[in-house]
């Protein structure tokens, strides 16, 4: 019997392939061809995966393209035809998936815009508050932290209310901390907004004291005269409470998540208890008419190999990806430093580990894997994460916006001197728009390189966030050899940057003896001081904490402050940076994106001589 079952898989299979070669229009007749599938939301699985019978789902390409590795094919390329493909689970790429003599392309149909999305849509609204124009719908045993209303992130009901699409503002202002009883002070003027909640062990307390995101949730309060003393739950306190007393002092900060708060046009509150979703809709709306999406998934696409076997040779191009979730927040709290690094997850950065920022796309020991031209936006944490050994893989063209943690990490495990197999290897990330980043965890930014080396970041258009546009290091905690140098950093348009927190930079660097960094050619501008933000540095280039031996040269900059090196950074070289330098105009045209011409081709299989 199981040499009749063998069989008739090998006869599925080569069925499958004649009518694929046979309905598929183009198809080379070399020995070696490019096979192509396509995939349409009005397809059916049963199709052979032809322009005119395409699959419905792209589960059922990726598994062809299993099949279709076992042939002598030198590329195969799957092609998405316009439409919604909601994911009901992260589609996952191994070394069965692509192969070292074959690429593999997953691309948009030309002309047309396939959406990846990680979320569900909800219906069944019914008007719970005809006075406010609330409306609820059941959403099960569901948990997300931000909804979308027509593909725009609505606001999770806060007070005070959001005003400012910038800094996010208005905020109440902390008296102070006291760090060794682990409380938050508050002014009981302050505290009124809070007062009505009744679920106070949902409400969150955000503060955003520096270079720091705090979630802070309720245990208890204490009134003392004219003040309130916060006292957040136990599960995060530690990380809360890790600087001194004062650090804290006139943080700007505000409630989060409760009913009591939702009194503007576009709020939201999640009742978990309840599985119900709570909506306050523009008054003589009906909310029938509004296409509203929850966060489902964490990660869209993620690439998965083994240190050994990496996963070689895909190509995403042209693709949408859109509403992913991170709930870590909500289940243990969350107090970030710069780029949104949890402080309680600092010895833990694992791959699996969840409390640690998601993201769309993920990826972990794989090389020559391509991200072109694709649209990543909505996303519940960070648009593109190389954890580790990821190697010649371009991050090329794509647009990352409304992004509520980071742009792109590379090497996220943030090893010092980690070991060269766990290192990523000429990564270059060139010709992509980041903007609007950190957009629910402020202190997130555009690009974060941990230990790095050479590294190559240009041509990029990166703005509009409310911390740092780049930060390649991570704090060596002295003069120190860790991994990261060599790095070049040039030709990117860079402005509009720190617009919520202080102690940080267009470009900034944290630590190490970055030997043969250079940062040059750069154009930045309107980079200035918020009015929530602390008295720590606000600059345009900044090298932080131990950094050494880093070339800053030729950067245009203007309406911001140029920078320097503070807080035992030395050694480093500033040379002709500022509003009026030589060369100023051609510097100014040559940085940001650059668009390729068109005919240009995709790359072929590459094999690197470079051992690790």
């Amino acid at each position: 019997m199981k040499s009749v079952k063998l069989t008739f898989f090998g006869v599925s299979v080569l069925i499958s392939l004649f009518l694929i070669c046979n309905d598929l229009v183009a198809q080379s007749l070399s020995p070696y061809p490019t096979v192509n599938l396509y995939v349409s939301p009005k397809g059916d699985d049963r199709n052979p995966g032809s322009l005119k019978r395409p699959f419905k789902t792209i589960e059922k390409a990726k598994q062809m393209v299993g099949d279709l590795l076992k042939t002598k094919a030198e590329q195969i390329t799957v092609t998405l035809r316009g439409g919604r493909y909601a994911l009901g689970q992260t589609l996952t790429f191994n070394q069965q998936d692509a192969g070292e003599n074959c690429r593999v392309v997953y691309q948009a149909y030309p002309g047309e815009k396939p959406v990846l999305s990680g979320g569900q849509k909800v219906f069944g609204w019914t008007l719970h508050n005809v006075g406010q124009n609330i409306y609820k719908a059941s959403v099960g045993n569901r948990n997300f932290r931000q909804i979308y209303v027509n593909g725009k992130e609505a606001v999770r009901a806060r007070q005070p209310n959001r005003e400012n699409e910038t800094d996010f503002g208005p905020y109440f202002r902390l008296l102070r901390a006291n760090v060794q009883k682990q409380e938050f002070t508050i002014a009981l003027k302050d505290w009124d907004a809070a007062k009505p909640v009744a679920q106070k062990e949902a409400m969150e307390l955000v503060v955003l004291p520096h270079w720091l995101h705090q979630n802070v949730r309720y245990k208890k309060d204490r009134i003392e005269g004219d003040s309130v003393r916060f006292v957040p739950e136990d599960a995060e306190r530690m990380a809360v409470f890790n600087k001194y007393d004062n650090y804290y002092r006139n943080a700007p900060f505000y409630y989060e998540n409760a009913y009591e708060f939702i009194d503007e046009p576009g709020e939201w509150y999640l009742n978990k208890e309840e599985g119900v979703l709570y909506y306050k809709a523009e008054k003589d709306i009906d909310i029938r008419q509004l296409d509203v999406e929850i966060p489902v998934l964490d990660v869209l696409i993620e690439v998965t190999g083994s240190q050994e076997k990496p996963v070689q040779n895909l190509e995403f191009r042209g693709l949408t990806l859109e509403c992913t979730n991170w709930t870590s927040p909500s289940e243990v709290g969350l107090s970030a430093t710069q780029f949104v690094l949890p402080y309680g997850q600092l010895a833990n950065r694992a791959f699996a580990n969840r409390a640690y920022p998601q993201a769309a796309f993920k990826l972990m020991n794989a090389k020559y894997v391509t991200i072109r031209n694709n649209v990543i936006r909505n996303a519940g944490a960070n648009a593109i994460v190389f954890f580790a050994n990821v190697d010649d893989s371009p991050i090329d063209g794509n647009t990352i916006t409304n992004i509520a943690a980071n742009g792109i990490v590379i090497d996220a495990q943030g090893k010092k001197n980690a070991r060269p197999e766990e290192h990523s290897d000429s990564v270059v990330i060139v010709n992509n728009s980041i903007s609007k980043c950190g957009q629910v965890y402020t202190n997130g930014g555009g690009v974060l390189a941990y230990n790095v080396h050479g590294m190559t970041i240009e041509h990029n258009n990166i703005f509009d966030m409310p911390y740092s546009g780049i930060q390649v290091g991570d704090q060596p905690a002295g003069y120190a050899d860790v991994g990261c140098y060599a790095n070049l950093i040039r030709f990117n348009h860079i402005h509009h940057c720190l617009q919520l927190h202080d102690d940080g930079g267009g470009i900034y660097t944290l630590g190490g003896n970055q030997r043969g960094t250079r940062i040059e050619e750069n154009y930045l501008h309107d980079i200035k001081r918020s009015q929530w933000a602390g008295e720590w540095y606000v600059e345009a280039i900044y090298l932080d904490n131990y950094s050494q031996f880093i070339r800053v040269a030729n950067n245009v900059v203007y309406n911001a402050e140029v920078g320097g090196q503070y807080n035992h950074a030395q050694n480093n070289e500033f040379t002709t940076n500022g509003p009026d330098i030589p060369q100023k105009a051609a510097i100014i045209a040559n940085a940001g994106i650059k668009v390729r011409p068109k005919a240009e081709s995709s790359p072929s299989v590459q094999q690197s001589s470079r051992r690790k």
